[in-house]
Parts: structure tokens; sequence; C-alpha cells
């Protein structure tokens, strides 16, 4: 079959049939609408990753935020805990400091030179323990935990040079009696406090702490009987008894607080636990 040919002028140019250009049209409109298609495809799911990408930094601050809160609220606990010791400190350098200031007009006696250098010391220390806990408000999490470990012993530490001066200090036999006995019905309180703590604690934990309470309480007794003896003591014999009274209760306080120490690092974990919001 002959192809029409039109005329152009003096050129003569093919004839396309009509349907040809209505296919042409039909596949560029196709063309523009799978064009169209996919465009809106990859706007949904950006959009979809924009809304999980946002969903998901929502859900890790909203973690970090009540990880925070828990740290915040566990260092406020511990500070608190720390304040009530350290107002029994407080209150015996401050009561020392009033000693060593009535004493003045022996200020020259050597004795009274060395207890004034001890209670520098004690001064020292405590100011340092003031700045630690300074520290730990600013703290990182893993921080914090080292600092608490050093409060802690530098606490101990504290203690123990406290107790010493002020049973020391106290050179009369009454006067050493009257500082001892307020010293061992401090030391009661504190083993009182361990027992309500072990109570809390697992039972191996409870099991090990209740026998380390039997011996703390042995020891207690046998200084109250030591203290019993020293108080009717004659003058020769008390100044024999007095080094060892003092080493003893030194001795049994500092070993309560540790027990303390080590007992409330043990309790915060199984609290955690055993807390269902934390599981």
């Amino acid at each position: 079959m002959a192809r029409a040919v039109h005329k152009i002028g003096s050129t003569c140019v093919p004839s396309v049939p009509f349907r040809t250009h209505i296919g042409l049209e039909q596949a560029l409109d196709a063309m523009k609408t799978l064009s169209m298609t996919l465009s809106t495809a990859v706007f949904a799911v950006f959009i979809l990753f924009a809304g999980c990408q946002e969903a998901g930094d929502a859900d890790e601050a909203s973690t970090e935020t009540a990880e925070n809160g828990e740290v915040a609220a566990e260092m406020e606990d511990m500070e608190q805990d720390f304040e009530q010791v350290f107002q029994g400190i407080d209150n015996d350098i401050e009561a020392l400091g009033q000693e060593f200031e009535q004493a003045g007009e022996a200020a020259g006696d050597e004795m009274q030179q060395e207890y004034q250098e001890q209670y520098q010391e004690i001064q020292q220390q405590r100011q340092e323990l003031d700045n630690q806990m300074n520290q730990l408000e600013q703290a990182s999490e893993e921080e914090a935990a080292e600092l608490r470990a050093n409060i802690r012993q530098n606490r101990r530490e504290l203690q123990q040079n406290v107790d010493r001066l002020v049973l020391e200090a106290a050179e009369e036999q009454d006067e050493f009696v009257a500082a001892a006995e307020e010293r061992l019905q401090r030391l009661d309180s504190e083993i009182n406090e361990l027992q309500q703590q072990a109570q809390m604690a697992e039972n191996e934990m409870e099991a090990e702490t209740r026998e380390e309470i039997q011996e703390l309480q042995q020891q207690r007794d046998e200084l109250q009987q030591q203290l019993e003896q020293a108080e009717q003591a004659t003058e020769e014999e008390f100044a024999e008894m007095r080094s060892g009274l003092v080493d003893g209760i030194v001795e049994a306080r500092s070993e309560t607080a540790q027990a303390l120490d080590e007992m409330e690092e043990g309790i915060e974990p199984n609290r955690e636990m055993s807390n269902p919001d934390n599981q």
C-alpha cells in the first residue's frame, strides 16, 4: 500500500498516521504519572523516616532524662546521709575548738600543742570533705561512684581522728570515762542501725552481717567492762588502761562505720532490681 505524501513547498514529507500521535501522547502521560508516583513515594518514605528518627530521639532523650533523674535522686539521698553523719563529727569539732580555746592558758604545755596540731589537721580534713561533696553535685554518674567511695573512706578516717582526739584530750579520769561512755552510746546506735540495714539485705548478705554484728556487739561489751574497771581503778592502773580503751573504742566505731558503708553499697543495687519500674 502506497504511503501518502504531503508537499511542503518543494519537499515531500511522509504522512504520520493519527494513531501514532495518540500513542506517543499516552506514553508521555504515563511517564509523567509514574514520575509523580515515584516522587510521592520517595517523599512519603522520607517523612516516615524523619518521624521514626524523631521518635527514636525522643525515646532516647526520655530514657536519658529518667536515668539522670535517678542518679540525681540517689546523690541527693546520699548527701542527706552524709550530712547526718557529718553533723555528729561537726559537733565534736566545735566542742573540741571550744575546749582548746578555754585551755589557752596552758597553750605552752607540750600535750596541748600536740592536741592543737591534731585539731588543725581535723579541720583541714573536714574542709576537704566539703570540697568533695561540692564536686559530687557536678559529677557524672561514673565520677560520682568514685567520689562516693572516697568520701566514705575519708569520712571514716576523719571520724577515727576525731574520736581519738576527743578521748585523748580528756586527761582527767572522770572526764575520760564520761567521754568514753558517750562514744560507746554512739556505737550502740550505729550497731542498731546496722541491724536494721541487715533486714533490708538479701539472705546471704544478711547472714554475713549478722555474724559481723555479733562480733561488734561482743567488742562493745568488752569495752564496757574495761571502762567500768577503769572508772574504779587507781590513777596508776587507769594510766595503763587508758591507751587500750582509746584504741578499742576508735577501732570498734571505725569497723561499724565501714560495715554500714558496705551494707549501704550492697543494698542500693538490690533496691533497683526489686523495683518493678526498673524491670
